[in-house]
């Protein structure tokens, strides 16, 4: 929890917490540099549980802390960026959530220049969330802030 204390005290956030042999392994093979931005990689700046993720549509979005990316979002079965969410829930509190994942997400499986690509800006505090439509272009679903916080 150290990790969220140069984020601002209102804000709240999700971690996408892999296994400890995962995080061992990564340890491992990755240079420092490349550890960090995997670990931001699996915070996103909002808190949601297992019922807002399932409440938002399948195929959705979520930024995430590591700039320009964003994780891809399934509902059946529960999936970030094609890792299942094994151990839902398993810490919830007034501002961080913790769903535990079966491994690491690649960096090389997220979506990148997300802000960019999709038109979509997110800060710093996660003021968006949006999903691709029909068309593939990014549809704005702001109204989802409203009944997570």
């Amino acid at each position: 929890m150290a990790a969220l204390a140069f984020y601002s005290a209102h804000a709240s956030y999700t971690i996408f917490a892999p296994t400890d042999a995962s995080l061992f392994a990564l340890d491992m093979i990755q240079m420092a540099s490349s550890y960090n931005e995997t670990l931001r990689l699996h915070f996103l700046p909002l808190r949601l549980s297992l019922s807002d993720l399932r409440s938002i549509s399948s195929g959705s979005i979520l930024p995430t802390h590591l700039p320009y990316s964003a994780f891809h979002l399934t509902t059946d079965p529960l999936q970030v960026t094609g890792v299942d969410v094994a151990l839902p829930d398993l810490f919830y509190s007034r501002h961080v959530a913790i769903q535990g994942l079966v491994r690491i997400v690649s960096l090389n499986s997220v979506l990148f220049e997300y802000g960019e690509r999709l038109g979509l800006g997110f800060g710093s505090e996660g003021e968006s969330i949006g999903s691709l439509g029909s068309e593939g272009r990014a549809i704005d679903t702001l109204g989802l802030f409203d009944l997570i916080q």
